[in-house]
């Protein structure tokens, strides 16, 4: 699928929930305009953003597209222009909308972006309801454009990467070398760690095919090239928006990642006792979590654990990502991983907080306070 941009309602530029699954994009190889470094300061998103005016790239599973985006002196509205592959060609029609903007949240009434670091040529934000709907706002349209044109060829020629393979339950690691002519790549699949000792298998000269923007392996899978980060760049298989290929030049940064904290690792087959918070109401919570992560067993208690719940409902149908659980009708993001519980804050709602307990005697603890 060609690279495209549209003059989307805002609610399609700020993308909540899922999204569809689309082909890649794709590209020219241009010279790397983008090569930064991670400053790791504390950035107020609001003082970034006042009276500015950003060249934007959106990358999400099916696409990347240009916008230009201008801010009020107070932050109160945006202006966003869409382009067609360079900014020279604007899409007719454009959009000015209400917005609210915190030291490090965007919002509109469809959706939020959550400022995620300042490098040294882009701002990076992410959508709070998907993470690989990734917007980087620049400063000049030509550091964008050249973004906006990355090559994967470019990116993965006669490399070797630490690969962490993310897919809907786990995790898994492989280190992976490019031939220069990239026909082919060797595989080797490891456990825990890149030690020989924690190898698992290894396949060596298996035929792909890499284009400016997409990776097909030897099975017919392909991967689109999503983004480049600071540290890694990031594939999406494009008939499965929850397996990704994050590829690091760095062993240390790639299990820095692989051992960071998931969800799914801490949900699967347990029990929590659960307390919500809106800042003026709590209320007990019992969630029971299957293996498969693919649904939930739900108790409402009116003072303790000691007594049948008030509701219940058995079975309800959820999603989870690394960070993120979804049912049908609301979607809770984790705030941290404090000592005894777990910390999740509804994507909604920000006044709305849930603590996750193993223990229901501390979970009353809470609630009681």
């Amino acid at each position: 699928m060609q690279k495209r941009a549209k003059a989307f309602l805002l609610s399609l530029f700020l993308l909540s929930g899922f999204i569809f699954i689309g082909c890649g994009s794709g590209g020219s190889a241009t010279p790397d305009a983008n090569s930064t470094v991670d400053v790791n300061t504390t950035v107020d998103l609001r003082s970034e953003l006042s009276q500015n005016t950003f060249y934007a790239v959106k990358d999400d599973i099916q696409s990347k597209s240009l916008y230009k985006v201008s801010f009020d002196t107070n932050l109160s509205s945006w202006d966003i222009q869409a382009y067609d592959n360079n900014y020279s060609t604007a899409i007719p029609g454009g959009v000015t909308a209400d917005i609210n903007v915190t030291a490090d949240t965007l919002s509109d009434a469809s959706g939020s972006l959550q400022l995620v670091s300042k490098e040294m040529n882009y701002l990076s934000l992410v959508s709070t309801a998907n993470p690989l709907v990734k917007l980087k706002f620049f400063a000049t349209s030509a550091l964008a454009e050249a973004y906006y044109n990355l090559s994967l060829r470019d990116e993965l020629k006669a490399k070797e990467f630490f690969v962490v393979q993310n897919n809907a339950t786990s995790r898994s690691l492989y280190k992976i070398d490019f031939t220069d002519v990239l026909t082919q790549w060797d595989v080797t699949t490891y456990s825990t760690s890149y030690a020989d000792t924690a190898r698992l298998s290894s396949n060596y000269g298996t035929s792909i095919a890499v284009t400016d923007s997409n990776l097909t392996d030897s099975g017919g899978n392909i991967f689109r090239f999503q983004s480049r980060e600071v540290d890694y760049l990031t594939l999406v298989d494009v008939n499965s928006s929850t397996l990704t290929l994050k590829f690091y030049s760095s062993e240390s940064l790639a299990l820095e990642y692989f051992n960071s904290f998931d969800l799914r690792k801490e949900l699967r087959s347990k029990t929590f006792y659960a307390v919500s918070n809106n800042g003026v109401n709590k209320t007990l919570f019992k969630f029971v979590f299957t293996e498969d992560l693919s649904s939930w067993n739900i108790g409402i208690y009116a003072g303790d654990y000691l007594s049948e719940p008030t509701q219940s409902a058995d079975a309800q149908q959820i999603a989870v990502t690394e960070n993120i659980l979804t049912d049908s009708s609301s979607s809770l993001k984790v705030v941290s991983k404090e000592s005894d519980y777990i910390n999740l804050v509804s994507i909604k709602d920000s006044s709305l907080t849930f603590r996750f307990y193993t223990s229901s005697e501390l979970a009353q603890t809470y609630f009681k306070e």
